[in-house]
């Protein structure tokens, strides 16, 4: 074999091998996946606002990693603010993705605390 004919078949078996390393993995984990429905719900704390009264409202929103499902959760022991009654305002339905500022609550003292609990079924 000729110098020029080793030297193109060494770059054409290169070319080859470039090619077969260039394409990427098989993906295991895909971050981006989307569910329509099984996933949980998350409560967001988002802030809180001083009253003129001295108390503190805290606020709430959620994130229901579903995009699809919009479940339905009474106030009670698996949706709640706590301390306080069970049912103080929060949602009950929950609509897909992030939702901003859908409850508060407030609280007598700058170092007390405020709970919010969202127990959803997957």
């Amino acid at each position: 074999m000729s110098g020029g004919k080793r030297s193109l078949a060494g770059i054409a078996l290169l070319g080859t091998a470039m090619a077969m390393f260039a394409q990427p993995p098989a993906p295991t984990y895909i971050p981006q996946t989307k569910f329509s429905s099984g996933q949980d719900i998350q409560p967001v704390y988002e802030g809180w606002v001083r009253n003129a009264d001295g108390t503190f409202t805290m606020v709430f929103g959620y994130l229901n990693r579903n995009w699809v499902e919009e479940p339905a959760i009474p106030a009670g022991p698996d949706n709640k603010l706590e301390p306080g009654d069970p049912d103080r305002g929060q949602p009950t339905y929950f609509l897909p993705r992030r939702q901003r500022r859908t409850s508060n609550g407030v609280i007598r003292q700058s170092k007390a605390a405020l709970v919010s609990f969202i127990a959803s079924s997957a």
